[in-house]
């Protein structure tokens, strides 16, 4: 399958501080770092494809600035679990064009016609919602501000994540 994200680039103290709560909480901990997701795993397209569509999205977008500022549960969209995520206020509407911009062209059968789409960065998973709404509730008051300034295409195959390319968003 393939997949394409964007790392988040934060101070080193709220880094520390997602790690944290991702050690105890999200299973792909080790497997890749806190990110956005805007092309959820896939398949049936080409990587060679996949990576000449992303690099031309990405070099006509700009990097986005976000500020995360809260904690949700959010519900798994292909099962019964849930997230825990950090949702952005502050860059939500710019992630959202990018998002629609990356399902135009070959990915544009890969966008899900049944959900909105909802930028967030997934802290952990949980089999039961309740579970990940009381989580959601100990955490204090989120405030973290970063940036998005690339696009990772990656091969994902269930346990490893293998970088394919890195697309810099405005060419950078």
């Amino acid at each position: 399958m393939l997949v394409i994200f964007a790392k988040l680039e934060l101070p080193a103290s709220d880094s520390a501080w997602i790690e944290a709560i991702r050690k105890r909480y999200d299973p792909q901990q080790q497997m890749i770092e806190p990110h956005v997701t805007f092309v959820f795993p896939f398949e049936g397209t080409s990587p060679a494809e996949v990576v000449a569509h992303a690099e031309a999205v990405a070099r006509d977008a700009r990097p986005i600035a976000f500020r995360l500022s809260k904690a949700a549960a959010v519900r798994d969209l292909d099962g019964p679990g849930s997230h825990l995520s950090l949702l952005p206020e502050d860059g939500a509407r710019e992630m959202r064009a990018l998002h629609a911009r990356l399902h135009s062209g070959p990915l544009a059968q890969k966008r899900r016609p049944t959900a909105e789409y909802l930028p967030h960065v997934t802290i952990g998973a949980f089999q039961r919602h309740d579970d990940a709404e009381r989580a959601a509730a100990s955490l204090p008051d989120v405030k973290i501000r970063g940036a998005l300034r690339a696009l990772q295409i990656a091969a994902f195959d269930g346990v490893r994540v293998e970088r394919l390319r890195e697309a810099p968003l405005g060419g950078s």
